[in-house]
Formats: C-alpha cells, sequence, structure tokens
C-alpha cells in the first residue's frame, strides 16, 4: 500500500503512531483480533487493513486527546500565548518588540501585546503562521506540530492503557505503573515541542522582510494547527 498518496506527513506521525499503539495493545489484551491478521505473516491486504484500522483509531484517540490539552493548557495557556506577557521567557525583550511591531504592520494600526485575549491571539497566531507558510519557512514549525501532535495521542494512548489496566486489575501495579511512566514522558515532550514550536514560530515570523510582511499583510487563508486553534486531530 502506497502510503505517501493516501496520507500526509501529519497522518503519519500524528495520527498512525497512537493508533498503532492502540493496535498493539487491543492485540495485546485480545489475541482474538490478532488472529485476524493471519498466523503466516502480514500480507499486503493485512498491511492495508492494519493502516487503516491505526488511522481509524490515532482519530479516536486524538479526540481523547484534544480533552487532554484542553487540561494541560489551561491554567497559563499555550506557550504561543505566553509572548503576550512582558515577563515571558519564550523570547527575548527585543524579540518580543520586534514581534510586537510585525504584528502592528500586519494588523495595520498599533498593537500592544498584553490587550489580546486568548482567544484573539489565536487568530493572530494563525495568521502569523499563514505568513510564514507561504514565505516557504514553516519547515521547522511543521516539524514541531507533527511531533507535537504525536505525543498528545500517545500521551491520550497510555493514560486510556493505565486506565484500562487500573480498572482490569488494580492488584497487578506493573502494567499501571508502566503506562503511567509513559504517559508522563509522553505529555512532558508534548509541554516541551510545544515550547519549541511556539518559539520558532515567532523567530520565523518576525525574521520575514519587511517588505514581504507588508506585502502578505492582506487576508491569508492559514491552515490550523493542533497548538494554535482547534486540532485537526
Amino acid at each position: 500500500m502506497d502510503t505517501s498518496k493516501a496520507f500526509d506527513p501529519y497522518d503519519i506521525i500524528g495520527v498512525i503512531t497512537p493508533g498503532f499503539v492502540v493496535a498493539f495493545l487491543l492485540m495485546v489484551e485480545w489475541p482474538e483480533l490478532k488472529a485476524l491478521v493471519g498466523k503466516d505473516g502480514l500480507t499486503l491486504a493485512d498491511l492495508g487493513i492494519l493502516v487503516l484500522a491505526a488511522f481509524v483509531l490515532g482519530h479516536l484517540v486524538q479526540g481523547l486527546g484534544n480533552l487532554l490539552e484542553m487540561i494541560v493548557w489551561a491554567p497559563a495557556g499555550m506557550p504561543t500565548a505566553w509572548v503576550r506577557k512582558a515577563g515571558q521567557s519564550l523570547v527575548t525583550l527585543a524579540q518580543r518588540n520586534a514581534l510586537a511591531a510585525k504584528v502592528s504592520e500586519m494588523e495595520g494600526g498599533p498593537m500592544d501585546l498584553a490587550t489580546f485575549t486568548r482567544k484573539d491571539w489565536r487568530v493572530i497566531t494563525m495568521r502569523m503562521y499563514g505568513r510564514v507558510r507561504t514565505a516557504g519557512r514553516s519547515a521547522r514549525v511543521d516539524g514541531c506540530n507533527r511531533t507535537y501532535g504525536m505525543f498528545r495521542g500517545l500521551s491520550a494512548a497510555f493514560l486510556a492503557a493505565v486506565v484500562w489496566y487500573a480498572v482490569k486489575d488494580i492488584s497487578n501495579l506493573v502494567p499501571v505503573l508502566l503506562t503511567g511512566g509513559m504517559t508522563v514522558a509522553a505529555l512532558f515532550r508534548m509541554y516541551r515541542v510545544s515550547i519549541q514550536y511556539g518559539r520558532n514560530l515567532i523567530l520565523e515570523y518576525i525574521d520575514l522582510p519587511p517588505i514581504q510582511n507588508a506585502a502578505l499583510s492582506g487576508p491569508t487563508v492559514a491552515q490550523p494547527t493542533p497548538i494554535n486553534s482547534p486540532s485537526p486531530g
């Protein structure tokens, strides 16, 4: 099966990878599912079915990941929103001032970053991403986005496994602790990659040439990302 024609990089990294984890755990818990694949190894048809199953399961897991994401970022907001505060550490003071100037240019008037609400700033970051992508400078940002989506899905998958093993047999702590540790590790990576995403997006945006940024200041349809907007995952 030629997945390059059916799935984009985000689908493979951010959706199918967590889906494979869930599919593997299901086959471990229910050998009957493993029997459906066949005893003589994977055929091309079996592989296609497995990929599609992982794709579907991955999207379901990402639904749980969206809820988990809301809980994780509820206190302070996502890293891309941290830059609104003067005392933030995402970028330097000079870079924050440059960002304010760029946003003012894009929006057509003086803008104070501290006055933006989370909702309004989400729209601004979508426009920022649109300009970075149009300029062909979104490779690092997109890479962080895919990795973030993968670890968000893995966090949700391992968390679901923790609940499953705890309900199944709470006296057997080995699988509970093992999947619990994986959940913490995945959440930590999700958190770190989100910071990298926010920093890379801002730095790429403020490094856009002024004339290019001005030329792109009109309405732009930006692709929403899992970090700055309602997730496609």
